[in-house]
């Protein structure tokens, strides 16, 4: 049996590791971008880059993350119950790999669960069982599990693009699988055969994922999507919420729409993302260990959960989309920043100057409400109040805001989620962020073991 695997994230690379112990070896993975060891974010004021290094790459976007890494069954599926129960024994074997390839980073103990001063202002604070490695730790573990991978006999092929997949009729299985690979500016393209493919071709991936599936005559359904803005503000004025816990989780309803912190990241850094075949701009959080390379300054994300009851149209997707780039549009193209009092007041920031250091190229000057459904501004608003409320030390004036931060799951796959297998395909599966149904790296890794295990039973 020969198995292709379309992308090298975490659902990748951990599909691949499953393959290899239960006894299939012959296994290509091909990835789009560049080695780890080539991925870096310039400071530019275009953010423009031919390819998106936070985003693709070897151990794709999750490579490229804060290194939070949650173990539960439901988190990174926005709390839906799309795992068996029967699988959490899988979470600590990838923790397990994790630690090998990382380090121990941080363990977190989920230490809190409600509190009086979040309820008050009719917000909640939990936790769960949460492992920080850091951008630093993640990026080691995407050198190290690739290395595994090929000593171990896996062909890694960077700069080869999967282009075409054309599953074979369903008696049959298998696909032609067409690749346009780009080396030393040599491009090259062939067509193979495999018995089995699995695509994890991740968030970068979405829209290349999306149309394949419609291609293959299948349908997709609008899952939850998530569209927020990033906040940053002086250590200090979160120091309280890091010590209780690092990732510490304020959900909080307002009308259909939840809206959550995400992402807490302390001394930490704001980045730019291109997600380039959606055209959007948008930001995110990175924190390493290493003491050398903190900032003075802690970000988190309140990100909007979107369902059909909340847009209207009953398509989140679209609606995400189209918020993030009205928000570009108002910056011509690029991410805004603000700070935090005037957005709450609906007034641009007059001579802003981010007091934090910071690898984000935004335009000032800007009114982030302008660009927001008068619902989702209501929500925003309402849970930075609750913070404000809640958090002593948090101060609106001394904080900025950027936006926009795109939690942009895909259309949901019609895939079976207790293998994710591709209905009426049995030689085509998809994993990971292509999925629809989960946006962790934990959770990504989860399908891909899962997938793998299935492929191998195939076997027998």
């Amino acid at each position: 049996m020969n198995v292709l695997i379309i992308g090298s994230g975490p659902a990748g690379t951990f599909c691949a590791r499953q393959l290899l112990d239960l006894g299939v070896k012959n296994i290509t993975m091909v990835e789009m971008g560049h080695p780890m060891v080539e991925r870096w974010c310039p400071e530019t004021q275009s953010c423009s880059c031919r390819s998106c290094y936070v985003l693709e790459g070897e151990g794709g976007a999750g490579g490229f993350s804060d290194g939070k890494l949650p173990f539960s069954l439901l988190r990174g599926t926005q709390l839906e119950e799309i795992f068996d129960p029967a699988l959490e024994p899988i979470l600590w074997e990838i923790d397990k790999e994790v630690v090998t390839h990382a380090g121990e980073g941080v363990w977190y103990e989920p230490t809190v669960q409600g509190d009086k001063d979040f309820s008050d202002n009719d917000m909640d604070l939990s936790s769960y069982p949460l492992r920080h490695v850091g951008s630093d730790g993640i990026r080691r573990f995407s050198i190290g599990m690739t290395q595994a991978l090929v000593r171990d006999g896996v062909d890694v092929r960077f700069f080869t693009k999967a282009v075409s997949v054309d599953p074979l009729p369903e008696e049959m299985g298998g696909a032609w699988v067409g690749f346009s690979s780009n080396r030393r500016d040599a491009v090259a393209r062939e067509r193979l055969l495999f018995d089995k493919v699995v695509i994890a071709s991740g968030i970068q991936g979405i829209t290349w994922s999306e149309n394949l599936i419609q291609d293959l005559g299948l349908s997709t359904k609008s899952g939850p999507a998530g569209i927020g803005l990033r906040v940053e503000t002086a250590d200090s004025g979160l120091s309280c919420m890091f010590d209780r816990f690092y990732d510490w989780k304020v959900m909080q309803q307002t009308g259909f729409i939840v809206t959550r912190s995400f992402c807490c990241n302390q001394q930490g850094f704001v980045v730019n993302q291109w997600h380039q075949e959606m055209g959007i701009r948008n930001v995110n959080g990175h924190s390493s260990l290493d003491p050398n390379e903190r900032s003075n300054s802690s970000n988190f994300a309140m990100v909007a959960k979107m369902v059909p009851e909340a847009v209207g149209t009953g398509d989140p997707q679209d609606y995400v989309r189209d918020v993030a780039r009205s928000i570009n549009e108002i910056a011509q193209g690029h991410t805004v920043v603000q700070r935090v009092s005037d957005f709450m007041k609906q007034e641009p920031s007059e001579n802003l100057h981010p007091p934090y250091r910071t690898n984000v190229m935004a335009r000032d000057g800007l009114d982030i409400s302008r660009a927001l459904p008068a619902e989702l501004y209501s929500a925003f608003h309402r849970f930075l109040e609750g913070l404000d409320a809640s958090i002593p030390t948090f101060d609106p004036e001394e904080s900025i805001i950027y936006g926009p931060e795109v939690k942009y799951p895909a259309y949901r796959a019609p895939v079976d989620t207790a293998n994710w297998q591709v209905y009426g395909h049995p030689g085509l599966y998809i994993v990971g962020d292509a999925t629809g149904y989960v946006d962790s790296f934990v959770a990504a890794a989860l399908t891909g073991v899962v997938a793998g295990r299935d492929i191998a039973k195939s076997l027998t």
